[in-house]
């Protein structure tokens, strides 16, 4: 996208002037939100776990992963590129970029809809009738529209309308639980039959989202075409570090699953569950420092960035060791408050993964300050040494150590991850331009 230098300057000047401002306001909003999502899904696992058991709660999470990996995916090659470009040009052409975000989108869930599909019918017809299979079919109808939702929601946090993110993030909530609500009264909750609504709930919500406030774009198939290859190149990094990153993040999961069964899957997945009340503070920060970070050092050179980050990796610590500490003294207590007493004994399980979120907080300001310097690659390399020490500890100690063992190796993977990342972030910052 070729733009004349008035056009480039435009929104990097504009909005360093109230860059504070917006990072303290837009900051706070987005913690709302992402408490909003959050939460959501929070109740979303108690009622799956109460209801229909550690069986098939495992299996939800299983499901819930290749969702994840698909969104992550997304963000990797349509909504960050949009983030990170869409800060460098003018507001005149935003709408074209904004265009050829949606016709990226569509080719991208096209492909992602038919893979699932044919996952799905090739593990039915080879392993018959198994829950994992049913998860594939279901995914590939309702992957459309979470990753519609998905892109409103970060196209809005790319152009700092977090209240548009706030609004469509509500209504998808309030359907979604209604929903789920009437499932467990009508007896019929199992893992398919909620994923599947959560992809209904998320297509009425983003419908009627974008009903109401129509999106500015042009639809430029042309320059959709001349632009896929920059955005690939720039996303690639990023991709193959979100399917290491967030295949680490679930990776327990698979391994429990694998080597000993959906319950203790499930079980683990509770345990997880009960410190992601931590995730509106870490989500919801890094959702916005990533278009802040880009706007910061597009005006004022990647040096500027050292002293926010290590302020919000500051704040972000200080926050989450207070939930560390409390999840401590009275997780135990607290799980089986939420998931029943089929869940009890597992305090120090929750413990240690309460202490991988903290290490995940720290390590997230500086990657979205590498993404915003246009280092995409450096993010995957910490990523893949965290999942690489993760991956070779869980096969070593889960075998003797069961579910405490795996918490654990979390804790491995992260402090590699996060070494890493900071020796990175800070090498880099040195340099004042991206290349």
């Amino acid at each position: 996208m070729e733009l004349s230098d008035d056009a480039k300057q435009s929104r990097p000047a504009e909005s360093v002037a109230n860059s504070n401002r917006k990072l303290l306001g837009g900051g706070a909003v987005s913690l709302l939100d992402q408490a909003i999502v959050s939460g959501t899904n929070f109740v979303t696992t108690i009622i799956i776990g109460r209801a229909a058991g550690e069986t098939e709660l495992g299996l939800y999470s299983l499901g819930f992963t290749v969702v994840v990996l698909l969104l992550g995916a997304q963000e990797a090659l349509i909504t960050l590129p949009y983030t990170v470009f869409g800060q460098r040009i003018g507001l005149d052409q935003l709408a074209r970029l904004k265009g050829t975000t949606l016709v990226h989108q569509a080719g991208f869930s096209l492909l992602i809809s038919l893979a699932l599909l044919f996952s799905g019918a090739l593990m039915w017809t080879l392993m018959g009738d198994s829950g994992f299979a049913r998860v594939l079919l279901i995914l590939s109808v309702t992957s459309v529209l979470s990753s519609l939702r998905e892109l409103v929601r970060r196209v809005a946090f790319a152009d700092f309308q977090i209240g548009t993110a706030i609004k469509l993030d509500f209504m998808v909530c309030s359907v979604q639980l209604v929903g789920l609500l009437a499932l467990m009264k009508l007896g019929g909750m199992t893992a398919v039959s909620v994923l599947g609504w959560i992809g209904v709930a998320s297509g009425i919500a983003t419908c009627a989202a974008i009903l109401v406030h129509p999106p500015k774009l042009t639809i430029d198939l042309g320059l959709a075409k001349k632009t896929l290859g920059k955005h690939w190149r720039f996303g690639r990094w990023v991709l193959m570090g979100q399917i290491v990153g967030i295949s680490n993040g679930y990776l327990m999961h698979w391994m429990l699953a694998l080597m000993l069964g959906l319950a203790e899957a499930g079980v683990f997945a509770a345990c997880l569950t009960l410190v992601s009340l931590a995730n509106p503070i870490v989500i919801g920060i890094g959702n916005y420092l990533t278009p802040s970070y880009s706007n910061t050092a597009a005006a004022t050179g990647n040096r500027s960035l050292r002293r926010p980050v290590l302020m919000v990796t500051l704040f972000m610590a200080c926050c989450l060791s207070v939930v560390f500490l409390a999840v401590l003294f009275f997780g135990d207590e607290l799980l089986q408050l939420l998931f029943g007493s089929q869940y009890a004994g597992y305090g120090q399980v929750t413990s240690v993964v309460a202490f991988s979120v903290l290490l995940r907080a720290v390590g997230t300001p500086p990657e979205n300050g590498l993404r915003a310097m246009n280092r995409p690659y450096a993010t995957f390399i910490s990523q893949a040494v965290a999942f690489i020490v993760s991956l070779s500890s869980a096969l070593l100690v889960i075998p003797s150590y069961t579910i405490v063992g795996a918490a654990y190796c979390m804790v491995a993977g992260d402090v590699a991850g996060d070494t890493v990342r900071w020796i990175q972030f800070w090498v880099y910052s040195s340099k004042e331009t991206s290349e």
